[in-house]
């Protein structure tokens, strides 16, 4: 999928197909006033700042600007970033699970990243601490010539230092991640949309597998199966082994089971979906937790994203305080982006989470029973972006339920673009958090120069205020960091960045360094 800059306004409709230099073809997906989503056609190669031409357009107009942009893997990456966050992340709403809008027709991709952090502590609590990354994804598809497809997302992850507690050593930590790893097999149909799928099209995956839009459990090291049954439903089972509560080793303690049905529809200018999921766990042979999840969501165009989720949990009441009950809305989540305006976005979201004491849980812990409070969350941003020289973002969230819940906060930034050379970008921003106990404000400044296309060098420069609001202590803070990105825009990418912090607090030195390789 490529983003491009053109949308009703320039006559585009869905179904059109772009045309670009070298045979580009580009069939539109989605069209919102000034911005469409669409796909590649062909073997023709796609790259940033190309110029494709739109059937109703001009040609000498669309050959003036550059419209084709690829979508930032970081800024495609889930949770909720907020306008303070240094990654500038567009992707507000959260959308669990892989993207099922269309089949996967690329034979193999992958990611391979090697990364390093380390932070030299000059205190007295000898906080030095490095650590070694390294990550693996790959997916081949068609096997055999069928639709047998092989994926695995593996991690693994080195830290030292002299305080840590080691389980390889005095003063080593091994750590590793197996959030991924399976055979998965499409019928002939099948087209990873149950609104694109016959009746009787299926899929089935073995391994270490992501559950549907699951309520309870992320990972299951078993199988599921999915059967379409036409207009858009899709039902289906899954179970397995669920790995361990506090890493993700295996696991023959808890058995999970469930079921799973879904119903898509999309038209030229909107998509809608829903998707039920149970899920029973038994923990060492009892039952541990039965858990009934309903989410779905909403897209219109450009100018309404809505996303919600809730998650009913039944547990067994001996292992709660008296007076709690045994069944409870564990979580909930409601989050929207509405864009009134082509310059002006607004998001927001509320949360609402509470940790469930099941017998894992509790066994993990070692006492017999727990006590569990709720924790909701309310989060708001509204950003301008009137040309594309300058945007603007405010951001206040609220946190409230129980007392270790109760903060609040507040952000702005502003990004100026393309102030001296093309491509430059400076950003300014403020942001502030408060407990019960502590306040911290942070004012930072970050500029981005790009050197000849494939070099950007970056500096930034921040204070950091850090307030006990129940003492009369104040302790500040500065930080200054440059790093360079080294082609940014191919399947390489290397990143070197170096921070110094100085103030009241112990100064630290921290250096990252980051070897990635995307390719498909």
């Amino acid at each position: 999928m490529v983003y491009v800059g053109l949308g009703r306004a320039d006559g585009v409709r869905v179904g059109d197909t772009l045309t670009g230099p070298g045979g580009v073809k580009l069939e539109v997906v989605t069209v919102g006033e000034r911005q469409l989503v669409a796909r590649r056609v062909g073997a023709a190669a796609v790259r940033a700042g190309a110029k494709v031409t739109a059937p109703r357009e001009p040609g000498a107009a669309a050959a003036r600007r550059p419209v084709v942009s690829l979508p930032n893997p970081e800024a495609l990456a889930q949770g909720l970033p907020w306008a303070g966050d240094p990654g500038r992340r567009d992707k507000l709403i959260p959308t669990p699970g892989e993207d099922k809008t269309k089949p996967q027709t690329t034979a193999v991709r992958g990611e391979f990243l090697v990364s390093y952090a380390g932070v030299l502590d000059q205190g007295d609590n000898d906080l030095d601490l490095h650590q070694l990354q390294l990550r693996s994804k790959l997916v081949v598809g068609d096997l055999l010539g069928g639709h047998l497809e092989y994926r695995h997302d593996v991690a693994g992850r080195l830290e030292l230092g002299p305080n840590l507690d080691g389980r390889q050593g005095a003063d080593s930590r091994p750590y590793y991640r197996i959030r991924e790893l399976q055979l998965r097999y499409r019928s002939e149909g099948w087209h990873q949309s149950a609104a694109e799928s016959p009746f009787g099209a299926f899929e089935a995956a073995l391994g270490r597998i992501h559950l549907p839009e699951t309520p309870s459990v992320g990972l299951v090291d078993g199988v599921r199966a999915e059967l379409a049954l036409g207009k858009g439903f899709s039902a289906g089972v899954h179970g397995g082994l669920a790995p361990r509560l506090l890493d993700v080793g295996f696991s023959a303690d808890m058995a999970v089971v469930g079921g799973h049905a879904a119903w898509a529809q999309r038209g030229d200018d909107w998509s809608a979906r829903t998707t039920v999921t149970t899920a029973a766990s038994f923990w060492q042979g009892a039952l541990n937790r039965l858990d009934i999840g309903v989410n779905g969501g909403l897209q219109y165009g450009r100018a309404l994203d809505l996303y919600a989720t809730a998650v009913g949990t039944l547990v067994d009441d001996t292992l709660l305080p008296d007076g709690q009950p045994a069944a409870s809305l564990s979580r909930g989540f409601v989050g929207v982006r509405v864009r009134p305006l082509w310059w002006l976005t607004v998001d927001a979201h509320y949360a609402h989470d509470r940790i469930v004491a099941d017998r894992e849980m509790v066994a993990a812990l070692g006492v017999d029973r727990w006590i569990t409070d709720p924790r909701e969350s309310a989060w708001l941003q509204v950003r301008f972006a009137p040309s594309p020289m300058i945007s603007v973002a405010l951001s206040g969230n609220y946190g409230f339920g129980y007392s270790a819940a109760e903060q609040e906060g507040g952000a702005a930034r502003v990004v100026l673009r393309d102030l001296v050379l093309d491509d430059t970008r400076l950003a300014l921003g403020y942001r502030f958090n408060q407990t019960q106990a502590v306040r911290t404000q942070v004012a930072d400044l970050d500029l981005g120069v790009p050197i000849g296309g494939a070099v950007e060098l970056g500096l930034g420069y921040a204070f950091t205020t850090f307030q006990a609001r129940l003492l009369d202590e104040r302790q500040d803070e500065h930080r200054v960091s440059a790093g360079v990105d080294l082609l940014g825009s191919g399947p390489w990418r290397v990143s070197v960045r170096g921070e110094l912090a100085f103030g009241d607090l112990p100064s630290q030195i921290l250096m990252m360094a980051q070897l990635g390789w995307r390719f498909r």
